[in-house]
């Protein structure tokens, strides 16, 4: 039985997936399969991922300058509790965005966690 996939309670983990272009809707797709909780945030102007039934959530990027997009997604995090979710970019401007941040976004033990490595939130001291 295929269940759509609910937000996440704080605490829980979970992936946000940067993007909502073809790639976006493969990882999307490939994730809710088996169950994890899938959140996307609209990084560009493709919208093909945010139709598939297991994006629980869809969320709005922020443009400008590194330092809002990064204010932006520590924001998220705070708002919606998403301690311990995995970042996953899906084109290379959004990877090098979280490759040049990894001490802003910081390394936190209960934090969102970007290819391995752990990525702070506001609650977080890195």
């Amino acid at each position: 039985m295929n269940a759509i996939a609910k937000p996440s309670v704080a605490g829980h983990s979970g992936a946000l997936v940067l993007g909502s272009n073809y790639r976006g809707l493969g990882v999307v797709r490939s994730l809710g399969r088996i169950g994890v909780t899938v959140w996307l945030v609209r990084s560009d102007q493709h919208r093909i991922a945010e139709r598939p039934r297991y994006a629980a959530r869809v969320l709005p990027w922020r443009t400008g300058r590194d330092e809002a997009k990064v204010a932006h997604l520590l924001e998220l995090a705070a708002r919606h509790g998403l301690d311990r979710w995995t970042l996953i970019p899906t084109d290379d401007e959004t990877a090098a965005l979280l490759a040049r941040n990894l001490e802003a976004l910081g390394q936190g033990s209960s934090s969102p966690r970007r290819a391995g490595r752990r990525c702070a939130s506001p609650t977080t001291s890195a």
